[in-house]
């Protein structure tokens, strides 16, 4: 809650600007008055040569009007530095809303133009008994520039959990290649167990006791030094022949 004498100055009205440049007229004026009459005064009492006299209040005198006009001067340099300080602050605000309006559009820009990397297809291309089970991935950039750096790290597990247990991460890396990905092109990787099926656990996802779950991580870039990721998790539905997708880690940025 502001309560510096600048921000109570910046919220008067001008009628209340008006008063107060009144008030201070007035009050330099009494106060001269007051100084004029204490020169009479002395001038009346205690100098006795008329000559003097004049002398001593005509001097005195044009030094109290010295001394007004000094004060009147000092009070409108003091409501002039009021205003440039307001005008100050008005304009170190609009630097920076517009600094703040130039990142926001260079932020949607950004978002507009960028890559974007993601699973679009999951095929479980290799699985029969005492055979090493694998997951042909399709990534495509859907994006509307081409991206760069992309690495793709995809993992598959056989669990006897039915409900999208959290993923196991990836230990081996399946890097796509560091070229660029162009714009609607598509890269394949592959997530597999990296050991034969047994036959028992062949027979465990055929009815439903074991799951195969494939999760992925996509990370790229782009041009301008952005870094993005895409993560997915899908579990082997053996009845369809299909993935699909968990209701968890399934995100991108």
């Amino acid at each position: 809650m502001p309560n510096s004498k600048h921000d109570n100055e910046s919220n008067d009205g001008p009628k209340d600007r008006k008063n107060q440049n009144v008030r201070a007229i007035i009050l330099i004026i009494v106060v001269a008055a007051i100084l004029f009459g204490a020169l009479a005064f002395i001038a009346w009492y205690f100098v006795n040569e008329h000559s003097e006299r004049i002398r001593f209040l005509t001097v005195n005198t044009l030094s109290l009007l010295v001394m007004v006009v000094i004060a009147v001067q000092a009070y409108i340099y003091r409501k002039q530095w009021g205003v440039m300080q307001a005008q100050t602050e008005i304009a170190r605000k609009a630097a920076n809303a517009a600094e703040l309006s130039a990142k926001t559009a260079q932020d949607a820009l950004r978002i507009g133009e960028r890559p974007s990397l993601g699973v679009i297809k999951t095929t479980l291309t290799a699985f029969s008994p005492n055979e090493v089970p694998v997951a042909k991935l399709e990534v495509k950039n859907t994006g509307r520039v081409p991206s760069t750096r992309t690495s793709v790290h995809a993992a598959m597990n056989i669990r006897a959990e039915d409900r999208c247990p959290e993923p196991i991460l990836p230990t081996l890396a399946r890097e796509q290649s560091r070229s660029v990905i162009a714009i609607n092109a598509e890269r394949h990787s592959f997530a597999t167990t990296n050991r034969r099926l047994s036959v028992a656990e062949f027979e465990g996802v055929q009815v439903g006791r074991l799951w195969i779950y494939v999760y992925v991580m996509i990370r790229y870039s782009d041009s301008q030094g952005g870094d993005y990721f895409t993560e997915y998790y899908a579990r082997f539905l053996p009845t369809v022949g299909q993935f699909e997708d968990c209701p968890t880690h399934n995100d991108a940025n």
